[in-house]
């Protein structure tokens, strides 16, 4: 079998795996080897014959939400999505099609209680909702195929359509305000269709204060789209088409903000869409770096001015976030860069004592020196362990564990690398750390991340 076609074996056993715990079964016992972009690249040559389209693209969509997030807010993740995916929809065999594959999530209590609580909101979308919490109902009773015909006999194939929602700016603006005090997911879908309707009712308009909305409608529906895309509640087939409007609405905005120097807005602005494109840097988009480094330096000299240390804390610590993946592609000059910046923000942090972030920059910046150290620099180990100590005591204190975790198994992993060079004394030290990470993976039932440290100990037993 060649390398390349690794996973056919097991992507073919989760395709065929029935409801998302078989699946999730399948992820667990094989995710070192599902969750991984070669199984994403696999998936749709091996779905042909067995998957239509829709099946294709949640499946590439469970695989991509559980690699990016962890199994477990990852399944909650795509479980959201397949939700929005089944609702919206209006192909009936489509509809039974999702019921009869996915039945353990769609026809679960917990599904037909969000629908419910739903319907009882006085929004447009009540008869819609109605429509397939009656047919969730039949089905649950009756079994699948008996609850269809019963809903078809009863209410027909088709659900009510979705409603063009009343353009009202004064109502509209009131609901947009209503929802803002209260940003959860449940309300983007609706905040990007009040966004969309705001900014067609001021797109033709002139004068300054037009002008303005305009910018802020722009910006906030990007910064929509980009937290849905972020929380998997995106159709996969509608990725690349929201990203490329995106992107239009932050240029507007930043383009309408600079014209009328609105700079602290300017640099929100600029570090929010700098922060997508480092994404899709991370994604394989080789030139989003240089036009996100822009963006962030444009932001940078802004906050700098103003003295909004918080946030240059904040865009330092992406912006060198970035380098930091750019030395990990061979660009040697990024690190020097990149500490610069971590330092910037670790001495706000510690100055504003905002000790959580102070700790994620510290681990992020002792991973780029564990890489470093990793590239032949063994002066990089001393001040590599200062910061994982320093974020590890962090964490412990405020007991956010799942950091705590991830730092012990890093600075492990420099242990590791030291014990590989010669230093017999640090392979201690790497068991109780690794000992320490295992112990809180198993307690939360992280158990791919279990298993990735117990591979990792394994490995430095053989050597010890």
């Amino acid at each position: 079998m060649t390398g390349s076609h690794e996973p056919d074996a097991a992507l073919l056993r989760l395709m065929r795996a029935r409801g998302l715990a078989a699946k999730y079964a399948v992820l667990d016992a094989e995710g070192e080897t599902l969750l991984s972009p070669q199984a994403e690249d696999r998936l749709a040559p091996l779905a042909r014959g067995n998957l239509d389209e829709a099946g294709r693209d949640l499946h590439l969509g469970l695989l991509r939400a559980c690699r990016e997030h962890g199994l477990g807010k990852g399944s909650t993740i795509f479980v959201n999505a397949l939700i929005d995916v089944w609702l919206h929809g209006d192909d009936w065999d489509g509809k039974i099609a999702l019921l009869e594959d996915w039945s353990d999530i769609l026809l679960a209590d917990q599904v037909a209680e969000r629908l419910k609580a739903f319907a009882q909101k006085d929004i447009p979308l009540r008869e819609r909702v109605v429509w397939h919490t009656d047919l969730l109902k039949r089905c649950r009773t009756q079994g699948i195929a008996e609850g269809a015909d019963t809903h078809n006999n009863a209410a027909g194939r088709t659900p009510p359509a979705t409603p063009k929602w009343r353009n009202d700016p004064a109502a509209l603006m009131e609901e947009l305000s209503r929802l803002d005090e209260t940003d959860v997911p449940d309300n983007w879908s609706r905040r990007v269709t009040i966004l969309e309707s705001m900014l067609s009712t001021v797109s033709t308009a002139a004068g300054n204060e037009a002008e303005g909305l305009r910018a802020t409608f722009s910006s906030d529906l990007a910064t929509t789209y980009q937290k849905l895309l972020e929380a998997g509640m995106v159709d996969p087939s509608q990725i690349l088409t929201l990203r490329i409007p995106t992107h239009a609405l932050y240029d507007e905005a930043l383009d309408i903000r600079r014209r009328h120097q609105h700079w602290i807005k300017v640099a929100h602005t600029a570090s929010n869409q700098a922060t997508i494109l480092q994404r899709e840097f991370y994604a394989g988009d080789a030139n989003a770096a240089p036009r996100a480094h822009a963006l962030y330096d444009e932001a940078l000299e802004i906050l700098r001015r103003d003295k909004r240390w918080s946030d240059v804390a904040r865009a330092a610590n992406n912006k060198a976030s970035l380098l930091s993946a750019e030395f990990n592609d061979g660009d040697a000059n990024a690190a020097q860069r990149a500490h610069a910046l971590y330092d910037e923000a670790l001495d706000i942090h510690r100055r504003h004592q905002r000790w959580g972030e102070m700790a994620g920059t510290a681990q992020n910046q002792a991973c780029l020196l564990l890489r470093e150290f990793e590239a032949g620099n063994a002066s990089a180990a001393p001040r590599a362990h200062a910061l994982f100590n320093e974020a590890l005591e962090i964490f412990r204190r405020h007991q956010i564990w799942g950091e705590v975790a991830k730092t012990a198994s890093n600075q492990a992993t420099l242990l590791h690398r030291e014990f590989d060079t010669g230093d017999t004394s640090a392979a201690q030290r790497a068991h109780a750390l690794y000992d320490e990470a295992l112990d809180i993976r198993r307690r939360h039932k992280r158990w791919i991340e279990v298993a990735h440290t117990r591979y990792a100990t394994h490995s430095a037993l053989r050597h010890y």
